[in-house]
């Protein structure tokens, strides 16, 4: 028998019928969707890779197997699903710059999400027991258990610290432990600020995906090592570097259209920018002035054997005796020391 529907009673199951073919359709296509594109977790097979350190782990001493040797072991990093052993047991000497590179590449910034780093120290005693009082293993989750009395301090900060303080930590552990005359504090101090102020202004923003509107400024590690009556004050930016930045490339592009031929290379134009010729990503009065300062305190006595590699220049700067090396390290590194004169640690 046919029902006689009411005009409200009709508009209500109207209503209900098409709330239930709606919640039919969805779920079609969602079941449809699903048999398409099943989301499966994409197969990876762990890796282990094991690294050698050369014998001598010194990126001013023995530039070539050093940097070599951090090459390879960022690129590891980098590759998901991996296993990196650093095999440290044939280093015989390493310096505090080199240690501050270890430990800058090792960041999580640069490392795959599910990376995992294993490593054992140098078979021979002295250099292990050195190896531990470097301060290379303070803030690790499994540090060694017979760690002794560290003699360097390692900070690892970003461009949103004070600059100032950091740097005052810095030359205040130094001179805690070392003579530091007040000349060469100042200097120490005066220089770790501006290499800090220009990786935070030199270096281009990233953005951290397409979601995140923040902005990203490259991080800088800075350090000093003291052992016999010397400070070693390290930095250490593992941005685009000196040769690549924006200053050194508009100098470059300035010299070809004025129709000066640029011969030189990278060596000379390393030179060009520690005697002010380059200038500043700014535009600021006063600013490009770090590297032409850093050159006058050295030359001062200030800063003494200020050593720089930046790319695959390495060198002096007191007489910018730089030379090219067979391998090229992404960023820059600075080091120089305060107490008497001696050798590279």
């Amino acid at each position: 028998m046919k029902r006689l529907w009411s005009t409200l009673a009709f508009v209500e199951a109207q209503r209900i019928r098409e709330r239930r073919l709606h919640r039919q359709r969805g779920y079609g296509r969602k079941r449809r969707r699903g048999r398409r594109n099943p989301r499966r977790p994409p197969d990876i097979h762990q890796t282990d890779i094991r690294l050698v350190a050369p014998r001598a782990l010194d990126l001013f001493g023995e530039p070539d197997d050093t940097i070599k040797y951090f090459n390879d072991l960022r690129e590891a990093l980098q590759l998901q699903g991996t296993t990196v052993s650093m095999d440290l047991s044939n280093v015989e000497t390493f310096t505090s710059a080199s240690l501050l590179v270890l430990r800058a590449i090792m960041d999580a910034r640069f490392r795959a999400p599910d990376t995992q780093i294993r490593g054992n120290l140098p078979l021979n005693p002295a250099v292990a027991t050195e190896f531990k009082a470097s301060g290379f293993f303070t803030g690790f989750a499994k540090a060694p258990s017979d760690l002794p009395s560290p003699r360097g301090l390692m900070l690892n900060k970003s461009h949103s610290m004070v600059y100032s303080r950091v740097a005052a930590e810095l030359v205040s552990f130094a001179a805690d432990r070392v003579n530091v005359t007040k000349p060469c504090a100042d200097a120490s101090s005066q220089n770790l600020v501006e290499v800090m102020t220009n990786t935070h202004n030199h270096a281009k923003p990233k953005r951290r995906g397409d979601r995140s509107r923040k902005k990203l400024h490259e991080r800088w590690w800075a350090s000093v090592y003291c052992r016999d009556g010397i400070a070693y004050f390290n930095f250490v930016d593992l941005g685009v570097g000196v040769l690549n930045s924006v200053p050194a490339r508009s100098f470059v592009r300035q010299l070809q259209k004025s129709g000066t031929m640029f011969s030189g290379g990278r060596v000379s134009l390393l030179t060009d920018a520690f005697d002010g010729r380059i200038g500043s990503a700014t535009r600021q009065p006063g600013r490009g002035l770090g590297l032409p300062q850093m050159k006058k305190h050295a030359a001062e006595g200030r800063l003494l054997q200020l050593k720089v590699l930046t790319s695959d220049v390495v060198g002096s700067v007191v007489d910018l005796d730089f030379r090219l090396a067979s391998h090229s390290l992404r960023g820059t590194v600075f080091r120089w020391q305060s107490g008497h004169d001696g050798d590279d640690k």
